[in-house]
């Protein structure tokens, strides 16, 4: 066993090496540091330094000490230029000026043989003084009183052979009265016969590092090969099919359609691809088909339809064409009682193509077509989008809404403007279809909306939609009943056929995406009949209508109508009205049966998710994560690090805080995804709309954000109690774990 004074022994004994620039291994790549940087670089260290603290340059410094500035880099060490000239041509290439040099780089470069150079023998003479002049407890300062004269004399002749005698084990012979220099006279006390190499050494245990990457060089490459590639062969694979799939639903619809002989022949469809603009954040691209008949498709990149133009009632189309083609080349077609369609073109040939072949088209069906001249920001400006139509729509659903349901509008004057727009407004089928939830094409939809279209104008006017809400909400039974007769009489007969009556049950069954076949239809029909005495009738009067639907109140006593809106934005909740009101009640027959409340909100519960079961999907996807994630850490720090300062000092506090930053990372990276405009656009007109709903991202955004919001609250509170805990405990505990910092 060694101790402290074979130390000291042998240090004043060793003969040191001459001072150089050279720094060894041991300080520029082991220095022991931090948990977080175990090992460092001592030179790497001090450069940094000095450039946090803001020194200035070598050559400012030389002159701040009363050198003069450096001119060339040769005349920064002479002697050692001459041996290794290399050095100084590395530095010119790396500083390229003089004055860009560090003060630690440039004051090493300095050292000579015999010591530190001029520059940093100033700063350590000039750092002592200021030490021995800075501090008033020096034993030579008289004028604090500490010592008297003889106290600093006897001082002054102590040297560190003195002390170390006085605190040590080492004897007068052990050691030389001069600690700091070796000489000949005192090889007796310690005998040192040359500089001690590392030969002259024992061997020591050599340094070895644990390596977790050796061995597994060929299966780290293999991994980081096959996490490249089989993405790009899943998102390859995926494409293909994809494509097939969407290349085969193209065959069976232009099959599909050939066999309901909607298209006689394929040379009679016109096509041209264009880009469709929807705002001025949005457009998409697409085909414009000409036909069948008198109608406009614009079909998707897929050829799903997105939109059809019926012309049926048009008689003269106008078209707007910009002269301004330096920024966009444009074609705006306006569609009455419906929202415009505006194409950007890549070149004018191209919208000269597509005017021409649509003047050939409506010259086919008897109509003709104006070209107006226009600018692009009046297009822009003038074109009525499909959001500025919506707008139009739910301003028509809440004025018609409002004076159904006796809803008390403002006193303020409305604006005689906005109420001609809606007076003017007419639904299309295909909005009415949207108002109610069902396809347009569906036959349930084409008899209501033939029956609420009174002048069969094409188009429902506002006083058609109005009288019908009143008629279902305010008529008798007997007369919600006659108009669904007039409906299931598709024949437009004295009676209703049983046959129509068969199609209108199949239609209303399809359209809850329930597959229900002709001889289904049929048999239910028949069943209904046989059970009421008349199923050998062929025709149905209205009092046998009334007789059926008393039999079968269960079966066809709900039916109603479901107008989008009115449980939304239009209907106040005190008005205790909902959209089953718009049915045909049973009470025709007996009293109104009043269903318990908690059934009441549980259907209503029911029909929420099935309407947004894809948004639920995500949202409760989305939940789970967030919980998934903060449970993981909360788990980890109350149970798996239980043992550890953290836990121990701050208790559940640091489970809670380390799990809802968990979740907070998570929701604020998710948070800024979800308001990628571009890339929302471009996914919109991809198959990936069909399975993610991202056209509610903006909703989802505002989910995120509510519940990071409700997490980082968490996490305040978290860090509060912590503070808590950490401010009650002992310093000496505070020592224990936070090594690196200071307690008074």
């Amino acid at each position: 066993m060694y101790g402290i004074e074979e130390l000291l022994m042998g240090m004043a004994s060793q003969i040191a090496e001459r001072e150089d620039i050279t720094i060894i291994d041991d300080l520029r790549e082991f220095v022991f540091g931090p948990k977080q940087y175990s090992r460092r670089d001592l030179v790497a260290l001090n450069i940094m330094r000095g450039r946090d603290f803001g020194l200035a340059d070598y050559n400012t410094v030389r002159q701040a000490f009363g050198y003069k500035p450096i001119s060339d880099w040769r005349d920064i060490n002479f002697e050692l230029n001459e041996t290794n000239p290399e050095i100084f041509l590395k530095m010119k290439e790396m500083y390229k000026d003089l004055n860009d040099i560090d003060v630690y780089v440039g004051g090493m470069l300095e050292t000579t043989p015999d010591g530190p150079g001029p520059l940093f023998q100033s700063i350590i003479k000039d750092q002592f003084y200021r030490l021995r002049e800075g501090d008033r407890f020096w034993f030579e300062n008289k004028k604090n009183l500490i010592f008297t004269d003889t106290e600093i004399a006897a001082i002054r002749n102590i040297t560190l052979y003195d002390i170390i005698l006085a605190t040590t084990d080492i004897k007068e012979n052990d050691i030389q009265k001069n600690v700091f220099f070796w000489s000949r006279e005192s090889n007796n006390v310690c005998p040192q016969p040359k500089q001690l190499k590392g030969s002259d050494l024992e061997e020591c245990v050599p340094l070895s590092r644990h390596d977790s990457f050796a061995g597994s060089e060929f299966y780290y490459v293999f991994s980081c090969i096959v996490c490249a590639v089989v993405p790009i062969i899943l998102a390859g694979a995926a494409s293909i099919i994809v494509k097939h799939r969407v290349k085969k639903t193209a065959t069976i619809k232009e099959e599909a359609t050939k066999i309901r002989g909607q298209v006689k022949n394929k040379d009679h469809t016109l096509r041209i691809k264009a880009c469709e603009w929807l705002n001025e954040y949005h457009n998409r691209k697409v085909t414009v088909q000409f036909g069948p008949a008198d109608s406009i498709l614009v079909l998707s990149r897929k050829n799903d339809k997105l939109r059809t133009i019926s012309l049926e009632t048009v008689f003269n189309v106008v078209m707007e064409s910009n002269l301004d083609t330096d920024k966009a080349i444009l074609t705006l077609m306006r569609v009455p009682k419906d929202h415009d369609l505006v194409l950007e073109y890549n070149t004018t040939n191209k919208r000269k193509s597509f005017l021409s072949i649509l003047n050939e088209f409506l010259q086919r069906q008897g109509k003709s077509m104006e070209v107006l001249a226009a600018t692009s920001s009046t297009i822009y400006d003038t074109a009525e989008t499909k959001e500025k139509r919506q707008r139009k729509l739910e301003s028509f659903f809440r004025e018609a809404y409002k004076a159904a349901f006796d809803i008390p509008t403002s006193t303020e004057q409305q604006d005689l403007k906005v109420m001609e727009d809606i007076l003017t407004t007419e639904l299309t089928k295909a909005e009415f279809a949207n108002v109610l939830g069902m396809r347009a094409n569906s036959l349930f939809i084409e008899r209501l909306f033939a029956v609420t279209d009174r002048d069969r104008s094409g188009h429902i006017s506002y006083k058609d939609f109005l009288d019908t809400v009143f008629l279902f909400t305010r008529g008798s039974p007997t007369d919600k009943m006659r108009i669904l007769y007039d409906m299931l009489n598709v024949s437009q007969d004295d009676h209703l056929n049983v046959v129509d009556f068969e199609r209108m049950i199949r239609s209303l069954v399809e359209s809850t995406q329930s597959e229900f076949d002709e001889k289904q239809a049929h048999d239910l029909v028949q069943a209904m009949l046989n059970t009421t005495g008349l199923g050998q009738k062929t025709e149905l009067s209205f009092n046998d209508f009334r007789i059926l639907l008393q039999a079968h109140e269960k079966e066809l006593g709900k039916i109603g109508l479901h107008l989008k809106g009115t449980k939304q934005v239009y209907v106040q909740k005190r008005t205790a009205l909902r959209t089953e009101s718009f049915r045909v009640d049973t009470d025709v027959f007996h009293a109104p049966e009043v269903e318990p409340f908690m059934r009441t909100k549980w259907n209503s519960f029911v029909t929420y998710l099935e309407d947004n079961r894809q948004h639920v999907f995500y949202v409760v996807v989305f939940y789970v994560l967030c919980i998934a994630l903060f449970i993981e850490r909360y788990t980890h720090y109350c149970y798996l690090s239980e043992h550890k300062d953290l836990r121990r000092i701050m208790g559940t506090g640091i489970c809670i805080t380390r799990g809802a930053a968990n979740v907070i990372s998570f929701t604020y990276a998710l948070i800024v995804l979800t308001v990628c405009r571009h890339c929302t656009t471009y996914l919109r007109d991809t198959v990936i709309n069909q399975y993610i709903p991202l056209d509610s991202a903006i909703t989802f955004h505002k989910i995120v954000a509510c519940t990071a919001g409700f997490f980082t609250a968490v996490h305040v509170i978290g860090h509060v109690i912590n503070f808590y805990h950490v401010s009650t405990q002992p310093v000496e505990h505070l020592a224990c774990l936070f090594k690196n910092i200071h307690f008074p």
